[in-house]
């Protein structure tokens, strides 16, 4: 490894190479790190990891952070960045993890500040995520380009601390969505056993395949696990599967019932097991929880749905 210390390094000048790029190798930054320009790369000609902890930061101000992107089809070429207590990064404008090799994003610690909320996971190649600890932050920007497991085969993220949410605010939060299977993804896994997605003020759409595409999505929360949505919309388009398992401990809480935007060619399945399911007491809340759209299944250790005064429960599969 090559530990970076001591001054900032700022490539923000108008000339052709004023670049940073890891084309392969490992390197930490425990210094102020400045990508001013485009083609931001972390893997591009080989395997590249990047560590950001203990005081250090990467700052990227013009076009996205390209966490595993191709020089060429015949490079094998692949990138993780590894953020760490102490450590933050500042993208201006989105993350793509995976752009088109794979790529993977692990966050033990300090902050990943996403700017105008664009963050692509999967887009061309597999990706994963994981969080122990720390902060994904989505803020400002448009809401509708972010996407988790796009057109790759399969990708994946891991929540088991911390917290990865919304900062969104404005008349038109209630519209927004973060999407979770996307286009031609065939596959994607979303395991919450600790900390929280926090999509309160959006919609999280599972499943918004392209026409005809039959991806898999399974999302399991579990443990001290927890999400919260607005509105979950389940298999919106393509004639996928998805799969809602609420284990043990996990809790998944809502502003209302489940939504399909009216598509007849997903299965949906929202299973049991030990798990909370709980219909939050927010504003405009007064159409009732329905569950109808849904197939279940209660395994051995049950299940607890939790309906606050006022909401009725309209329809449930169990």
């Amino acid at each position: 490894w090559v530990t970076l210390t001591g001054e900032a390094i700022n490539a923000s000048g108008t000339g052709g190479n004023n670049n940073i790029r890891l084309y392969l190798g490992n390197v930490r930054f425990e210094n102020a790190v400045t990508f001013g320009k485009s083609q931001n790369y972390i893997g591009y000609t080989g395997h590249a990891q990047l560590a950001i902890g203990n005081g250090g930061s990467l700052t990227v101000n013009a076009e996205c952070l390209r966490v595993g992107q191709k020089y060429s089809d015949q490079t094998p070429a692949s990138g993780v960045v590894y953020l760490e207590q102490g450590g933050l990064i500042t993208v201006k404008q989105g993350i793509s993890v995976s752009n088109g090799r794979p790529g993977a994003l692990w966050v033990e610690g300090g902050k990943l500040d996403v700017v105008d909320s664009i963050f692509y996971e999967g887009d061309s190649s597999e990706g994963y995520i994981r969080l122990d600890d720390g902060e994904i932050s989505l803020r400002g920007g448009d809401a509708e380009a972010s996407r988790f497991g796009a057109s790759a085969s399969y990708s994946s993220m891991h929540i088991s601390g911390g917290t990865l949410g919304t900062k969104y605010s404005g008349s038109q939060d209630s519209e927004r969505h973060v999407r979770f299977g996307y286009g031609a993804n065939l596959a994607y896994d979303l395991y919450i056993d600790g900390g929280l997605l926090d999509l309160h003020n959006r919609r999280a759409t599972f499943g918004y395949w392209d026409s005809g595409v039959a991806g898999k999505i399974n999302l399991t929360v579990a443990d001290d696990g927890k999400i919260v949505t607005r509105l979950p919309v389940v298999g919106v388009s393509g004639s996928g599967t998805v799969a809602i398992n609420l284990l043990a401990g996990g809790v998944f809480e809502v502003n209302r019932g489940f939504s399909t935007y009216g598509n007849t060619t997903c299965t949906r399945y929202f299973n049991f097991d030990g798990g909370t399911f709980r219909a939050a007491t927010y504003s405009g809340n007064t159409g009732g929880l329905d569950l109808s759209s849904m197939q279940g299944v209660v395994y051995p250790q049950g299940g607890t749905i939790e309906v606050p005064s006022g909401t009725s429960l309209v329809a449930t599969p169990f």
